[in-house]
């Protein structure tokens, strides 16, 4: 089956709202002569946007929430966003440059013209920061301004090399006289004189910078080509600690909450908590790469055949890879913040339009929209607005279909496997995982059903409970009309449940008895039942949990428990 392309194209909608493109001298102001032309433009526009839903996968399918124009300018400069507001730096001249906050695609309010470049600016809880310099080999100021007053303010005056960097509270920046010096302010107390974290020795340097979750992260480099990564708290006055170091050309890098990111010719997270952790997440150098401490985005070929650009996304938390804008045709910047991604895209000479989407949007649990035509090698299912397709698809009807693992969750995405090393191509059900593994000695038709039951018993912590513990001995069932005790796990499963569990492979296609697909289903029980407080008694497998409701109606009375919906919840998956 290979990963099926099945996440749409993420392109324009009639959602949009057409911002006229905003010149030096016309901030705000729309440029049109007369508003019959101006509106066959926009009819002209739009129409071109619809037609371009029309090239996607298989059958035409796009996602509900498509991103929103916010606005076209001359040209793409610095981009910025805490989520609440994104602020732009578009370039006047060579020597001038405007600051935009745009908060809707209606709302465009300048926020000052500064008499030099803006190489670098950041936002963090409603203040700007931004570097400001005459040319663009000189040194520069770092200036700030709140959203909220207009307050503006200067942060260092003179010899600012890199920088700055916001997150939270605090901002951190290179300056250099004489030696690379590492200073670091609190932005909540503007009056307050910024502070030295590091001074480096003469024959250092630091070549990259950033900021994030109360840590500063550098890479220090010295002239004979030996390099090495630092970090540091904010507000600790410990020395630094090195994570990484080696020789040679130096890579760049991004700070997550609790990961490191490198980037060279590939793309590595490394863990702060286990450095030996180390994750190739790109197997080639991307472009404009950003993060908001938990997501990273970044742009390339990600279509070999045909060249096509896309956004893609690797979450540290699940350590999941993605398409969150499959097509990202002349997209040039890209930023984050605030559970929403923005970018610019380049349309040709003096024409550069603002985009904006919410991060949940762009998820594999997204919805997608229902289909306009149908095709023989998927099924779009409008319960839950997702689309099942060639392998996985025929595994899903072959045993049981929505009975013992319900409707798709997510669309196919990857998932990186610590035992294995390497991502895998999976997509959650209500009640399971599916895993393409063609070459496992224990794939059916090229399908494994993950042990999400064991995973999800660690995640909520009861692993150590004493249902969990195999039993001493097994009973000898006579309180129960029947039991059935699991030699792998030593766990006995009985009455009612052990009824419910034979019968959970009775829509099943294929030639195996009913216990043999229970088995197939759901893996041994893990666990003795549990009464839980309202009276439900549960009992958890390998890779399911069953339920049962003694005060429910009979044909309502016994369940299977929604546990892949509950491991997407846990990493706020499901909105």
């Amino acid at each position: 089956m290979g990963q099926t392309p099945i996440l749409r194209p993420l392109q324009p909608n009639g959602r949009v709202t057409s911002v006229p493109r905003t010149s030096a001298s016309a901030i705000g102001k729309p440029r049109w002569c007369n508003r019959l032309p101006h509106l066959l433009l926009a009819l002209l526009a739009l129409s071109a946007l619809l037609s371009t839903l029309l090239v996607t996968w298989s059958e035409r399918s796009r996602a509900i929430t498509a991103p929103i124009l916010l606005g076209h300018y001359a040209v793409a400069g610095s981009l910025a966003t805490d989520g609440r507001a994104i602020v732009v730096a578009i370039p006047e001249t060579a020597d001038a440059t405007i600051l935009l906050e745009v908060s809707g695609n209606e709302r465009h309010a300048m926020l000052i013209r500064s008499a030099g470049q803006i190489p670098e600016l950041t936002l963090a809880q409603g203040t700007v920061l931004w570097l400001e310099r005459s040319c663009t080999d000189c040194s520069g100021r770092i200036r700030a301004l709140r959203l909220a007053t207009r307050e503006t303010w200067t942060l260092a005056e003179t010899g600012i090399r890199s920088g700055p960097r916001a997150d939270g509270r605090w901002a951190a920046w290179v300056s250099r006289n004489g030696t690379d010096r590492l200073f670091v302010a609190d932005l909540e107390t503007s009056r307050q004189p910024p502070r030295i974290l590091a001074v480096l020795p003469p024959e250092h340097e630091i070549t990259d910078l950033q900021l994030c979750a109360g840590r500063v992260a550098w890479v220090e480099v010295t002239r004979t080509e030996q390099w090495r990564i630092q970090l540091q708290p904010v507000a600790s006055a410990d020395p630094p600690v090195t994570v990484l170091q080696g020789e040679g050309a130096p890579p760049s890098i991004l700070l997550s909450n609790d990961a490191l990111i490198t980037i060279d010719q590939t793309m590595r997270v490394i863990s702060l908590d286990e450095p030996r952790l180390s994750v190739p997440i790109w197997e080639s150098a991307p472009e404009s790469v950003t993060t908001d401490g938990r997501y990273v985005f970044w742009i390339d070929t990600v279509f070999l055949e045909t060249g096509r650009r896309a956004i893609v996304a690797y979450d540290t938390l699940s350590k999941s890879r993605f398409l969150a804008v499959p097509d990202a045709t002349h997209v040039s910047r890209l930023a984050v913040g605030g559970d929403q991604l923005v970018w610019f895209q380049e349309h040709g000479p003096d024409d550069v339009s603002l985009w904006a989407a919410p991060i949940a949007d762009l998820l594999p649990t997204a919805r997608r929209a229902k289909p306009e035509r149908q095709n023989p090698t998927w099924r779009y299912f409008p319960e839950t607005g997702h689309y099942l397709a060639n392998g996985f698809r025929h595994f899903w009807e072959q045993f049981g279909g929505a009975s013992p693992f319900g409707f798709p969750l997510s669309e196919e995405f990857d998932e990186y496997d610590l035992d294995s090393g390497r991502f895998r191509t999976v997509q959650y059900f209500e009640r399971a995982r599916f895993v393409w593994i063609p070459e496992s000695p224990i794939a059916l038709d090229g399908v494994v059903l993950d042990p999400i039951g064991v995973e999800l018993v660690h995640q909520l912590g009861l692993a150590s409970a004493r249902a969990f513990r195999s039993p001493a001995a097994a009973s000898n069932g006579a309180a129960m009309t029947s039991c059935r005790t699991f030699s792998e796990t030593g766990h006995e499963l009985c009455g009612p449940l052990l009824d419910a569990w034979l019968h959970i492979g009775s829509s099943v296609t294929a030639s195996l008895s009913s216990e043999e697909v229970a088995l197939l289903i759901t893996g041994p029980a893990i666990s003795e039942p549990i009464v839980l407080p309202d009276g439900t008694i549960v009992q958890y497998f390998e890779r399911a949990r069953l339920e049962l409701r003694p005060q429910a109606e009979p044909e309502r009375a016994i369940s299977l428990g929604r546990i892949g919906a509950e491991i997407l919840a846990a990493r706020d998956w499901l909105r």
